[in-house]
């Protein structure tokens, strides 16, 4: 199928620009060939040698059947394998939140099946941990399912006898600070330890002041760090976003942070190019 996208080894933005188009055209295209996600895998393992960059995390999503998603972490390592890559690619699962800001029942059930299924083990070697993504809601449920997962995550730990660092997509909009009270924050944070926060936006924009305030003494306890996503962050709130405040932040609560990519085959970027974007908005 990727035979012809350019001559030689496919592309990766190519290769997931025809998954989206196919997977929308039709949901049971994603599993007729054995070999789809290993071409993609290697792809994205090609795309990281191009540009300098030593590894990464592959985000994942967990399928409501346990058969399928197993289908995708094992052809996801077949490809990662083929490129020599094992070592420094690996994979993150993500449950994603709804339009209700909850992760449906039935996913969230599924990745409990893969954590006790008997080769959830050796899967567990590419596996760094897991990932709440999608749409974020202040809801007593949210708290409840950060709460499910917490456990979940000692389960997989305890099962595969490697430690788990789990994200989550947390804090990432600027509007409507209402919506997001500074005490919904610092329930769930109050849950986790050694996690990262994808975006955080809330945790240290002046917009989000008496936010900022009250979670920098609980960030620092925890031990969170942050992922951020230059460009997606600026892509969500279409104006440029000055980063030198996340710095200030991050030295004063001594909280270390990374610069992501989110989605590089939509956005067209990759880590280099959003560090170039990071350190713009510093100077």
């Amino acid at each position: 199928m990727f035979g012809g996208l350019g001559g030689g080894s496919p592309d990766y933005n190519m290769f997931f620009s025809v998954y989206s188009i196919v997977n929308g055209a039709c949901q049971e295209a994603r599993h007729t060939d054995p070999s789809f996600f290993s071409m993609g895998a290697k792809a994205i393992c090609e795309s990281l040698e191009d540009a300098g960059i030593w590894g990464c995390e592959l985000i994942v999503g967990i399928l409501y059947s346990l058969e399928a998603t197993v289908d995708r972490i094992m052809q996801l390592n077949h490809g990662i394998a083929e490129k020599g890559a094992t070592g420094r690619v690996k994979l993150r699962l993500t449950l994603i939140r709804g339009a209700d800001g909850h992760i449906p029942d039935a996913q969230f059930a599924a990745c409990e099946r893969l954590v006790e299924a008997g080769l959830f083990p050796s899967l567990a070697s590419s596996i760094v941990g897991f990932d709440i993504s999608g749409r974020e809601k202040a809801t007593t449920g949210a708290l409840e399912q950060l709460r499910r997962l917490v456990r979940l995550t000692k389960l997989a730990e305890d099962r595969s006898g490697k430690a788990f660092t789990n994200t989550i997509h947390l804090g990432e909009r600027l509007t409507k600070p209402e919506k997001y009270p500074a005490d919904f924050y610092l329930d769930l944070l109050e849950e986790v330890t050694r996690w990262r926060i994808v975006h955080g936006l809330q945790f240290w924009h002046p917009k989000f002041l008496d936010t900022a305030q009250r979670v920098r003494s609980v960030i620092a306890a925890r031990q969170l760090e942050f992922d951020i996503c230059p460009s997606a962050s600026q892509l969500i709130h279409q104006r440029k976003i000055n980063f030198r405040r996340l710095e200030t932040f991050c030295k004063e609560t001594e909280t270390r942070y990374a610069i992501c990519s989110d989605n590089p085959s939509l956005l067209t970027t990759n880590v280099r190019q959003e560090t170039t974007i990071f350190h713009s908005r510093v100077m």
